[in-house]
Formats: structure tokens, C-alpha cells, sequence
């Protein structure tokens, strides 16, 4: 009853039954905390295949690496740097492995908070 309510005429249609074009055949992307994690364990060695690099430079070599990739290198070479942008960086590369640090806080009060019972007003759905 509450999916036709919310839905209508357009319950199941959304399925991959329906609309077998929006199936991913590869399945699911490489995420970019995945690709982070790879790219600190290498400890500075990333092998790039040969196939990807677009152009050479006299002092630089080109290549076109996968948006994840990019993302974590660019992320590492702020996390390096000396500008206030690595500090910024670390943080957020500490936060995404270990977490945001938990902090606790005693609050006491003396009020005393009045409330009355819901549940008359939101009887069960049946």
C-alpha cells in the first residue's frame, strides 16, 4: 500500500528488468579512497603503463591517467607541499583512513525538559 501511495503509476519501472541499458557491465568504478591507498603504499614508485603516455617533453613526461588516479596524486603532492594547502590535504587523507577524531563533551544542566506523549497523536499505521 505505501509504495503506491508514494509511487503511483511508477512503481517498477526503475528495475534493471525494465530498462536493461542502465546495467554496468563492468561493474562499479575504482573509488578514489581505494586509489589513494594505492598510490601512498607504492611509497613513490607508480608504474604507468607505456600505452598512456601522450607526449614528451624536454623536461616532463605526459601521460593521461584515470580521473581517480589524478585525483589521489594531485591530493599527495598538496599533502607534500609547504603551502597551507598540505596541511588541508593531510587532514583530509588522515580523516578518510582513520576517521575524524572523536571528541567527548560533559554537558550538566539544571532544566527540565517538559514533553508530552506522541504517541496518541501518531497512532500506528496499520
Amino acid at each position: 500500500m505505501g509504495k503506491e501511495k508514494h509511487f503511483g503509476d511508477k512503481i517498477g519501472t526503475g528495475d534493471f528488468r525494465t530498462n536493461p541499458q542502465n546495467i554496468s557491465k563492468s561493474g562499479r568504478g575504482v573509488s578514489i579512497k581505494n586509489q589513494l591507498k594505492e598510490v601512498l603504499l607504492k611509497q613513490g614508485e607508480l608504474p604507468i603503463p607505456k600505452d598512456q603516455l601522450v607526449r614528451q617533453t624536454d623536461t616532463h613526461y605526459i601521460f593521461k591517467l584515470p580521473t581517480q588516479e589524478a585525483l589521489a596524486l594531485k591530493l599527495v603532492n598538496m599533502a607534500m607541499s609547504k603551502n597551507s594547502n598540505g596541511f588541508n590535504a593531510l587532514k583530509l587523507m588522515l580523516e578518510t583512513f582513520d576517521g575524524k577524531a572523536q571528541q567527548t563533551v560533559d554537558m550538566k544542566t539544571d532544566q527540565v525538559i517538559k514533553y508530552q506523549n506522541v504517541s496518541k497523536q501518531f497512532p500506528d499505521k496499520e
